[in-house]
């Protein structure tokens, strides 16, 4: 894992992110030596979350295998749900920052580029050209408010700490 790597290299305190929904992640990268851990999807589709119905519906219904990490859309690799954009013009991200795609620009030129197609298709009720960001476990991201997923993740915490 590379939580510990990190935190045996390091000596600022180190927050973990990436796949964490829920309070088994954030108990898993303690363990590992992480002080706390970044959620991101997790609060995407909340009832709270400002992002589009649409791009909350997409995230809901999908699943891990749906997940793909891109370039296309901003300029830096990040993971989102694979759609018809994608699988016309993406690059295979490993290989982005030795042999880059010159049909994306870089960072932040690229994401400048694709932001008004995003829009215009979006308020078109269309989502197959638009990014939807999107970690790797979507299968637990809930419509549940900030309030009630923090609170359900404390008590998860809590009873996972007796145990362990």
């Amino acid at each position: 894992s590379l939580v510990p790597q990190v935190v045996d290299q390091v000596v600022v305190p180190v927050i973990a992110a990436g796949g964490i929904m829920d309070a088994r992640g954030v108990a898993a990268v303690r363990c590992l030596g992480a002080v706390g851990a970044a959620l991101g999807t997790a609060f995407l589709t909340s009832s709270d979350s400002d992002a589009s119905a649409l791009h909350k519906q997409r995230v809901l219904a999908a699943r891990e295998t749906d997940t793909v990490v891109t370039a296309v859309f901003s300029g830096r690799p990040a993971r989102g749900l694979h759609n018809r954009f994608v699988a016309d013009y993406d690059a295979p991200c490993p290989h982005q920052v030795l042999d880059p795609d010159p049909r994306i620009a870089p960072y932040p030129m690229q994401q400048s580029l694709t932001n008004p197609l995003k829009k215009a298709t979006l308020a078109a009720g269309d989502t197959s050209v638009a990014s939807m960001w999107c970690g790797q476990a979507p299968r637990l991201a809930t419509e549940d408010s900030v309030e009630q997923i923090v609170a359900r993740i404390e008590q998860d915490l809590a009873t996972i700490s007796a145990v362990i």
